[in-house]
């Protein structure tokens, strides 16, 4: 019996970030289109990060704790994706069978 891989359940067309794109934006871009997480790519289309919920909520947290309330940070739109993506990113094989991925994720705290 063939086990179903990565391949057949992937989305292909992808929401991607810029590592200079304002942070704010970025978390627009999630909200808009109700996902967790981007992929932060450079020119080359190369993955150099991710832009997940848990950083976001630190953009956030970080404007917490300056004297330049919540509104006031928003407006001034400062902080750029590179500033709070992760750059530790676990990747998998398109070839991989959807259990070893299960068992990654059990195993790991994304």
């Amino acid at each position: 019996m063939n086990k179903p891989t990565v391949s057949s359940y992937m989305t292909t067309k992808l929401i991607t970030l810029k590592k200079d794109m304002n942070v704010y934006y970025a978390i627009g871009l999630l909200l808009k289109n109700n996902i967790s997480g981007a992929p932060v790519i450079n020119k080359n289309k190369e993955l150099i990060g991710i832009l997940s919920e848990k950083d976001c909520l630190r953009v956030f947290a970080d404007s917490s704790h300056s004297q330049i309330d919540i509104a006031n940070t928003l407006m001034l739109g400062r902080g750029t994706v590179e500033t709070f993506m992760t750059t530790s990113v676990s990747s998998i094989s398109i070839n991989d069978n959807l259990f070893t991925v299960a068992d990654i994720f059990l195993k790991n705290n994304f």
